[in-house]
């Protein structure tokens, strides 16, 4: 989901079987608080229409500002109260600003006073995709090594995003932020999220798809800067006699019990690495990042596993990105989110 930082969640959500053992896959998020300075006053916030700055866009401005006001609502440990889209719509219409909607600073003070919000966003979207058939030659040689020069057409579909966002306090009058965010896809170049789902045929996705998608991106990378953000990572436990009873508890979530589980099995086998790793994993679930580093490089001595080393680099980038990092159990939702997440990457 969207990027909404504030503190590294991690959970346990199931089981698999992996080389002839069961392997606990842990899912791990990363986050900081927002980047863009918000009032402490700012509580209570209406996202009104964004619109468009063409009509092909007029489709695309209502999703954005549904985007944001869902992805803000509905982000844990969110600071902010949504206003009610239906209310907000109703009251806006009343003052016939419903029609023209929200397109300056001027008209959203206004706006935010009657709506008695501590703040309000407004916005605009341009969306556009182009289609191009492209020619590619081939030359074929006949059985009788006669050449004749061939082609195969594919489709190139490409689209740009840019949606602009504006934080107003009514109040005072102050504009907190004003973003431009932009982004852009080309079907024959690699990256992207959505470069894997592709039509039945092996066509790119639709122009309408592609659009959504790229809207997320923009909406996801502002909800960043004013609300907490999560990146969410995936580990799998360490396996061994002495974590069976430790992997359990940190299965149900319980990670406090598991950590004591990890660290009676050390004490009786103090070179039992995969115990070392699954404490250390289990301290960063107690948002005891020190701790945990120290026990990541401890496993590491014990056995250089590709898994250890790679969950070392990952914490070790999270913290060193952003010193203010957080860490806590995920909720149902976030690990929903984040496996799904992971499964369209396949």
């Amino acid at each position: 989901m969207p990027r909404l930082r504030s503190a590294l969640v991690l959970a346990v959500v199931g089981l698999g079987v992996a080389n002839g053992y069961s392997a606990t896959k842990v899912y791990v998020a990363a986050g900081t608080p927002a980047q863009v300075k918000i009032p402490a006053t700012i509580k209570r916030i209406a996202v009104v229409e964004f619109t468009p700055r063409d009509e092909p866009s007029r489709a695309y401005a209502g999703i954005a500002a549904a985007r944001l006001n869902s992805m803000l609502a509905s982000a844990p440990d969110t600071p902010y109260q949504l206003l009610d889209r239906t209310h907000l719509k109703g009251v806006l219409a009343e003052q016939d600003l419903g029609a023209s909607g929200v397109t300056d600073s001027a008209t959203a003070i206004k706006a935010g006073k009657m709506l008695n919000v501590d703040a309000i966003i407004f916005g605009s979207v341009h969306a556009e995709t182009t289609d191009q058939i492209e020619e590619k030659p081939s030359l074929r040689i006949s059985g009788g090594g006669v050449p004749s020069v061939g082609g195969k057409s594919s489709l190139r579909r490409s689209a740009l995003v840019n949606v602009t966002f504006n934080m107003v306090q009514p109040e005072t009058g102050e504009v907190i932020t004003t973003r431009s965010i932009s982004r852009s896809y080309d079907s024959s170049k690699s990256g992207g999220s959505l470069l894997k789902k592709v039509m039945p045929g092996g066509g790119p996705p639709s122009g309408d798809a592609i659009i959504n998608d790229l809207i997320e991106q923009c909406v996801a990378e502002f909800g960043g800067l004013i609300a907490p953000h999560y990146d969410v990572y995936e580990f799998e436990l360490g396996s061994s006699r002495g974590t069976k009873t430790g992997n359990t508890f940190a299965e149900a979530g319980d990670f406090a019990t598991a950590a004591k589980q990890y660290e009676t099995a050390i004490g009786a086998n103090p070179k039992d690495h995969a115990a070392v790793y699954n404490l250390a994993v289990a301290k960063l679930a107690l948002n005891d990042a020190k701790a945990a580093m120290e026990l990541f490089d401890k496993a590491v001595m014990l056995k250089a596993d590709k898994k250890y080393i790679k969950a070392r680099q990952q914490v070790a980038e999270v913290l060193k990105a952003d010193g203010g990092v957080q860490f806590r159990p995920a909720t149902v939702g976030e690990i929903a989110d984040a496996k799904s997440r992971l499964k369209e990457k396949d």
